[in-house]
C-alpha cells in the first residue's frame, strides 16, 4: 500500500466492556437473518426488490461503502460528499454513488488503487483482501499484528471468520460473494478492537448510527451490564475526567465527593465542568502531587434508567513528570543510549555541574558508576540552560533496568542555590538499548563561497573545535584552501553540533572538496575525530542574508530590534552601526546610548537605549537604519543597509522589579520589568532591604550576597528565610540598562511583596 493503514479511531464516549455470549439463536441465525440486522444498522442496504443479492460478488466499490458503514463513518462522508467525490481516479466518476465512499477510504489510506492509475471499481475483491480491510478496521496492523501470509490464522483466531471458512482458506478460486461479507460484517460486531474493550456494535452505538436500545434489542449489547467507572484521568493538579462504561444522565455537584483515602474527613472540592453521555470532567481544588483520593459519585443513572447509588474510585494526585518549581530540584531524566543519560534541573546550571563527585548512579542498591573519572563524564548541555549530560567510561546501562542518579546537595545551580536546600535528590530511569553511535559528522555543506557547516552528530568540544588549525580544506587538484577561523554555533537542538569554517578563498561550485578533521573531540572528551576526511560538494544555494524582522518601540526611550538570524556580538553591539530618524519630524535624528542583544527561544534580538534627549513621541514614525557593517555570526553582512519604519510609543519606562520569590531557605529570585545596569547602585548589597513585622515592630535584613544572573535576574542571598513570614523588598535606587534612567525611593515603586516559590 501507498500508505499504511488509518488507525480507526473508535470513539471514546460510551464504553461498553461486556456483550452479550453468542446465544444458541445467534449461532443458528440464517445469513438471511443476519443480513436483516446489517440493514437495521444501515451497513446493507437491499437491492430494491426486497433481496440482498447474496449471491453476487463483492465488488471493490461495494467493499469501501462496507467499510466505511461499518465504521461509522457514513454519515461523515455524505456530510463532505462533495470533498470526497473528486478523486484522482479516472475509472472513478465524481457522479457514481460510490466515489465518495472510494475517495474517504484512499484519503485515509484504507484502499489503494492499481499501478496503472485505476481503482478498479467494478472488479472483484477476493475473501483475503476483504478480511485484510477488516483486521485494519479492528485495529490490527499488516506487519505488526499479522502478515499477509496469515490473514486467514489473524481472522479466525480473533473470531472474525468461522471453522469453514478458515479451512476453505486455501481454495484461490473461490468467489467471495456478498453472503460470505455478511457473515464476516456480523461476527465482528460484537468484537472489540485491538487493547481496547469498545466493541464494533458500541462504535457504531456511540456514533448514533444505532441506538443503545436498538443494540441491546437485536442482541449486540448485554441489557443489564451494571454502570461503572471505567478510568478516571488525571489532566493537571485542578483536573480530571471520569469515564463511565456506559451513557449516563447528567451528574450533579451534589452528588460528588472526593477526600483523602487515608483521612476521609480531609475533603477536595469539586465542580462538573463539563459532560458527555459517558464522560465527566471534573474541576478539584490543587492536588497534592501522588496523594491517594477518592472519588465517590451518589444516585448515577444510566440511559436505560437504572440508578446506581454509588460509584467509587481512587487515584492519585497529579505529578508532573517534568517537576516545575521555583526551587532547585531535580527535573527530569532522559536516557539517551547504552552510555548517556541527561538530567534537567528547575534552574539554569553552569560549569560547578560537572563536579564530578556530585554525581553517583546506583542499580538497586550496589554502586554502578559515579564519583571518580574513571567512571563518568559530566558535560553542560549548549541546548539548554538546564541540563547535564552524563557519559559512562567503563561500563553501559542495560534494557528495562532500573537506575537510580544521586545528586550531592553541594551542587549549586547558576543562581547559587545548593540542590534541594543542600540535602541533594534522586531520580530513577530504566535503562534503553539504543546503541551507542560512534562520534561523526553528520555533514558537511557549504553556505558560501568561502563558509562551510560542519555537523556532528553530537555536540563538540569548543576547546578542540574552534582551532582552525584542526581542518584541512583541499581542492580538485590536491590544492589546500586555508582554513581561517573556526566557530563553534548550532541552533536549537543543533547547538554546539555546528563548527562554522572561514576559508581564505572562495570554492568553485563546479568540483567536489575534500575537509580533512585532526583531534576534534566530542564534549565529553571520550571521542576524536583524527584524520578523518569528509567530501562535500563546492556548489551551494544562496542562504537568506541578514534582515530585520520587527522593529517594536518599547518605551520612549527603548527600540526592541529583532533579526532572523544570529548575529556577530562584536558587531552587533557597536552603537554606531544604529541609527534612528523622524520621518514627519525630520529633525529627530538619534545614535543610541548603549546596544543590548539577547538570543532565547530562536529569537534574535537587540535593544536600543536612546539618549535622555532623544525620546520618542508616541504616534510618531521613525526610521531605523542599521549600518551594512553589522554582520552575522558567520561574518556575513547585508548588500545594503538595512531600514525598517515603526511607530514610536510614549511610555516611559523606569526601573523596577516585576516579581521576587523565595526560592531556597536563604535566597530571593528577583525579576525586573526591564533590563538593568550591571553597576553600582544595582549591585550593591546594602542597595536591598527585606523587612517583615515581629509582634508590632517592623523589622529589616540586608542581603549578605548576591547573584547577578543576567540583566532582568538577580538572587539576593540571605542568612535565613522563614517561610511563613510576609516579606517586602524594597530598593535605594535602580539603574536601568542604558545607565540614563533611575529610580530612587522618592519616585516610589520601589518595593514588592514577596511570594513563596513553588
Amino acid at each position: 500500500m501507498k500508505r499504511g493503514f488509518i488507525s480507526i479511531i473508535l470513539s471514546f464516549c460510551i464504553v461498553i466492556s461486556m456483550v452479550l455470549p453468542v446465544s444458541a439463536a445467534a449461532v443458528n441465525l440464517t445469513v438471511e437473518k443476519k443480513a436483516d440486522v446489517l440493514k437495521e444498522l444501515t451497513i446493507l442496504t437491499g437491492a430494491g426488490d426486497g433481496s440482498y443479492n447474496l449471491d453476487k460478488q463483492l465488488e471493490r466499490s461495494e467493499a469501501a461503502a462496507f467499510i466505511v458503514r461499518i465504521m461509522g463513518k457514513e454519515r461523515h462522508v455524505n456530510a463532505n460528499k462533495d470533498m470526497y467525490k473528486i478523486t484522482s481516479f479516472p475509472d472513478v466518476p465524481a457522479t457514481k454513488w460510490f466515489a465518495p465512499y472510494i475517495g474517504y477510504c484512499y484519503e485515509n489510506g484504507i484502499i489503494n488503487g492499481y499501478e496503472n492509475g485505476n481503482f478498479g471499481p467494478g472488479d472483484y475483491i477476493d475473501e483475503k483482501s476483504f478480511l485484510k480491510l477488516m483486521l485494519g478496521v479492528l485495529g490490527y496492523e499488516n506487519n505488526v499484528d499479522y502478515t499477509w501470509a496469515d490473514v486467514y490464522d489473524k481472522a479466525y483466531e480473533i473470531g472474525l471468520i468461522d471453522a469453514e471458512v478458515y479451512e476453505r482458506k486455501h481454495n484461490t478460486t473461490r468467489k467471495y460473494l456478498r453472503g460470505d461479507v455478511v457473515e464476516v460484517l456480523y461476527n465482528s460486531l460484537k468484537l472489540p478492537r485491538k487493547n481496547d474493550s469498545v466493541t464494533v456494535i458500541q462504535n457504531l452505538v456511540n456514533e448514533s448510527i444505532v441506538t443503545l436500545s436498538k443494540a441491546e434489542e437485536l442482541g449486540l449489547i448485554e441489557s443489564s451490564v451494571a454502570t461503572e467507572i471505567q478510568a478516571i484521568n488525571v489532566l493537571n493538579a485542578n483536573w480530571i475526567t471520569v469515564t463511565f462504561n456506559q451513557g449516563v444522565y447528567n451528574v450533579d455537584n451534589e452528588d460528588l465527593k472526593i477526600y483523602e483515602t487515608e483521612d476521609f474527613t480531609k475533603s477536595l472540592a469539586a465542580e462538573v465542568m463539563s459532560q458527555t453521555s459517558n464522560e465527566l470532567v471534573i474541576k478539584t481544588d490543587n492536588q497534592t502531587p501522588d496523594k491517594s483520593y477518592t472519588l465517590e459519585i451518589y444516585n448515577v443513572t444510566n440511559t436505560r434508567g437504572k440508578v446506581t447509588d454509588v460509584l467509587s474510585i481512587t487515584f492519585s494526585g497529579y505529578k508532573d513528570p517534568n517537576l516545575k518549581t521555583d526551587f532547585f530540584r531535580i527535573s527530569s531524566v532522559e536516557p539517551i543510549n547504552r552510555s548517556m543519560v541527561n538530567v534537567y534541573f528547575t534552574h539554569p546550571v553552569n560549569a560547578n555541574s560537572e563536579i564530578i563527585t556530585n554525581y553517583s548512579i546506583y542499580e538497586g542498591d550496589e554502586l554502578f558508576a559515579g564519583g571518580s573519572y574513571r567512571d563518568i563524564t559530566v558535560s553542560t548541555m549548549n541546548s539548554v540552560d538546564n541540563g547535564v549530560t552524563i557519559y559512562l567510561k567503563t561500563k553501559t546501562f542495560t534494557k528495562d533496568v532500573e537506575y537510580k542518579i544521586d545528586i550531592d546537595g553541594k551542587l549549586t545551580s547558576a543562581y547559587g542555590v545548593q540542590l534541594n536546600e543542600g540535602e541533594g535528590e534522586a531520580i530513577t530511569f530504566k535503562g534503553i538499548d539504543n546503541a551507542n553511535e560512534e562520534f561523526k559528522v553528520v555533514s558537511v555543506d557549504a553556505l558560501t563561497a568561502n563558509k562551510v557547516a560542519v555537523e556532528f552528530n553530537r555536540e563538540v568540544d569548543p576547546a578542540f573545535a574552534q582551532k582552525f588549525i584542526n581542518y584541512t580544506v583541499k581542492g580538485p587538484n590536491g590544492q589546500e584552501i586555508p582554513v581561517i577561523k573556526a566557530v563553534v554555533g548550532g541552533e536549537r537542538d543543533k547547538k554546539g553540533k555546528v563548527v562554522y569554517l572561514n576559508l581564505a578563498s572562495s570554492l568553485d561550485g563546479k568540483y567536489q572538496y575534500i575537509l580533512r578533521f585532526e583531534y576534534i573531540f566530542d564534549i565529553y572528551k571520550q571521542s576524536t575525530l583524527e584524520g578523518v576526511e569528509y567530501k562535500f560538494d563546492g556548489a551551494y544555494a544562496t542562504g537568506a542574508t541578514l534582515r530585520i524582522n520587527q522593529v517594536v518601540a518599547e518605551d520612549s526611550g527603548t527600540v526592541c530590534v529583532r533579526f532572523n538570524k544570529s548575529v556577530d556580538e562584536s558587531t552587533v553591539l557597536n552603537k554606531s552601526n544604529y541609527s534612528i530618524k523622524g520621518v514627519s519630524d525630520t529633525s529627530y535624528y538619534a545614535i543610541p546610548e548603549k546596544v543590548y542583544y539577547e538570543e532565547a527561544d530562536g529569537q534574535y534580538t537587540v535593544k536600543l537605549y536612546l539618549p535622555e534627549d532623544k525620546q520618542m513621541i508616541s504616534g510618531k514614525k521613525y526610521k531605523l537604519t542599521v549600518l551594512k557593517a553589522l554582520k552575522d555570526k558567520l561574518g556575513d553582512s547585508p548588500a545594503k543597509n538595512l531600514e525598517y519604519t515603526f511607530t514610536g510609543s510614549g511610555n516611559t519606562a523606569m526601573p523596577s522589579i516585576s516579581k521576587a520569590v523565595i526560592i531556597s531557605n536563604d535566597s530571593i529570585k528577583v525579576e525586573f520589568a526591564k533590563e538593568i545596569s550591571g553597576e553600582i547602585p544595582n549591585l550593591l548589597v546594602s542597595n536591598y532591604i527585606l523587612q517583615y513585622a515581629d509582634g508590632g515592630t517592623t523589622m529589616s535584613k540586608l542581603p549578605l550576597s548576591m547573584v547577578y544572573a543576567n540583566p532582568k535576574t538577580i538572587v539576593l542571598k540571605f542568612d535565613e528565610l522563614d517561610y511563613n513570614t510576609e516579606y517586602t523588598l524594597k530598593f535605594n535606587e535602580l539603574k536601568d540598562y542604558s545607565g540614563i534612567y533611575t529610580r530612587t525611593a522618592a519616585d516610589g515603586g520601589n518595593s514588592i511583596k514577596v511570594t513563596l516559590g513553588n
